[in-house]
């Protein structure tokens, strides 16, 4: 959350998604 768009990775953004998304 704290880290900047740029550094973060799109297949790190689907997985941590998909994870919140099954704890939801």
């Amino acid at each position: 959350m704290g880290v900047p768009k740029r550094r973060a990775s799109k297949s790190h953004c689907r997985k941590r998604r998909a994870q919140l998304k099954i704890s939801a």
